[in-house]
This record gives structure tokens, sequence and C-alpha cells, in this order.
């Protein structure tokens, strides 16, 4: 038995554009992710005085965006929607994970500092202070733990109080937080797109070439066009190399790539009485091979008969 040439699987191969570009966007959102539960961890325990409002939410953006731009740009990733959404997920995450971090901490510590030994052994402390928070502020949940903080009396338990002290109230404090969210966000896609860059620059169209391969009658024209219907190429150079019995009334134009394996373009448009070219009447594609072989045929049989088709740069 003969050796059996396995074959490929149909798709792109696994070093293709399209595999890195994707495999880049996986590795983008794993690292906007990761980089934001870091740094959401990093600004919980900034909480004792070293979290300055507005500036670490930027500054935590802008290191978030540095480990998804490293990514991006390694694997090519330039457009900017998947970007967009990658860095409003991972300001999410982290602004988000922070503040959930932070809550457990304020519940702990208020425990720590209000509840007797006895009160934190008889039942969960968090949930103690919970249930107080909540009598206090008639809010629920986190909600509550944030109402507090937006009192004189609670500000001091997190950064976000700093509206508290005024004596503000919830509203502002939440308008706080959105401003923090949109600027973690912010600076999340500035500091990814900064090391991204620009898009490259879509490639200039290649080269093509035009020529006037013959000038035929009707007849001609209905021969030829029978031959390339039937992809009989050596037939259809025969019908082009003929010396014309009539005077012409079409003219056929050839398109073709010059450093490429595009498809060939075969044009029919009319010819005037003055030999000027006029309106479109048909029109063909075939593959390169194909218009190569037509187009060497066509040579050799013009060889003893006329000369060689003339470029047309011109045509189009």
């Amino acid at each position: 038995m003969g050796e059996v040439t396995p074959r490929r699987a149909p798709g792109p191969p696994p070093d293709s554009p399209e595999i890195r570009y994707a495999l880049g966007g996986g590795l983008m959102l794993l690292a906007g992710v990761f980089a934001a539960m870091a740094m959401a961890f990093v600004m919980s325990r900034t909480v004792g005085g070293m979290y300055v409002t507005f500036l670490m939410p930027a500054l935590v953006g802008w290191v978030i965006g540095g480990a998804m731009g490293w990514v991006a740009k390694r694997f090519g990733v330039h457009d900017r929607l998947p970007i967009v959404m990658t860095a409003v997920l991972a300001g999410l995450i982290a602004y988000g994970g922070y503040h959930a971090l932070a809550y457990t901490q304020a519940l702990d510590f208020i425990a720590q500092n209000s509840l007797s030994m006895v009160e934190r052994a008889a039942a969960d402390p968090q949930a103690q202070v919970l249930a107080q928070l909540e009598q206090i502020t008639h809010e629920q949940g986190i909600v509550a733990y944030l109402a507090f903080v937006s009192t004189p009396g609670g500000a001091q338990l997190s950064p976000i109080g700093l509206l508290g002290r005024s004596g503000l109230g919830l509203g502002a404090t939440f308008a706080l937080m959105l401003l923090e969210t949109a600027l973690i966000i912010g600076a999340t896609l500035l500091s990814t797109l900064r090391r991204v860059g620009r898009p490259p620059a879509a490639a200039a169209p290649a080269a093509r070439r035009h020529a006037l391969l013959a000038r035929l009658d009707d007849e001609g024209v209905v021969a030829l066009m029978a031959r390339i219907e039937e992809r009989d190429f050596e037939g259809a150079a025969a019908v082009l190399a003929a010396p014309a019995s009539t005077p012409p009334t079409h003219a056929v134009l050839l398109e073709h790539g010059v450093e490429d394996d595009t498809p060939w373009k075969i044009a029919i448009r009319a010819v005037d009485a003055a030999g000027s070219l006029g309106a479109m009447r048909a029109e063909r594609s075939v593959s390169s091979l194909q218009g190569q072989e037509m187009w060497d045929e066509m040579r050799m049989l013009q060889r003893n008969t006329e000369p060689a088709a003339s470029d047309l740069e011109g045509a189009s």
C-alpha cells in the first residue's frame, strides 16, 4: 500500500493572523481581569490612609491598561471595540472588587471595636454589625454600609466618606463612586491605547496591469464568450489571435495582477467608428493560471500573424 498523506483540517493554519489575533484577544481579556483582581486587593489594603480619592483609581487604571496594552501590542490586537470592552470590564472588576473587599473589612473593623468578646462568639460578628447598620440607616446590605459611610459619624471608615463629612448624604457618595468608576475605566483605556498605538495603515492595493488583447466583430465576441464559458482557453486564444474579417465593433481588455495570483478580468467594451472605447458590454473573471494559459497561447499564435498585444495603461 502507498503512503497516505494526512490532510489538514479545514480552517486557518495554526500560525495564521486570525489565530494569533483571537489568541491575543483572549489573553488581553485574561490580563485585564487578573490585573483588575490584583489591583482591587491592593486598593482594599490602602484604606488605612494611603488611598487618595480620584488619584488612586487613575493610578490603578493605568497599571491595568499597561498589562492589557502589553499583551495587545505583542499579539497585534489593534481593533478599538475589544480594547474598549475589556477596559470597561476590567475597570468595573477592579473598582467593584475593591468596594466589596473594603465592605467586609469595614464590618470586621466595626465588629472588633464595638462588639464584646461574648457578642462576637455568640453569632456571626459581621451579621450583627450589618443588622445594626441597617437599623441605623434604614437601608439593606452594602447600601446600609454606604449610607453609614455617608454620615459624619461613619465617614472615617472609607475614603468615599470624603463627602459624608460634609453631610451631603448617600446621593453624593454614589456620585463620587460613579466619577471614580469612570476615572478608572478611562485610565485603563488610555493606558492600553497608548501602548497599542495607532492601527496599522491599510496595505496599498496590489498593482494591476491593463492590456488590449484584440478588437473583434460581433461574431468574434460571441465565439470568445462561448469559449470562456466552456473554459476552453486555447480556443479563446485562437479567437483572439485570428485576423478580423470585418470592421471590429468591440475591444477585448485584460486586467491582471503584477505580483499576485488574484483573478484576471476579461472585459468586452464597445468600439465606435473612430476606434475609441465605449460602454462595457460584458465582463468575466478567470483564475490567474487560466488567464496565463490564454495569454501564452494567444502570443504564440500571434507570432506569425501580427504584433503582440499592446499595453493600454489608460484602459479601465
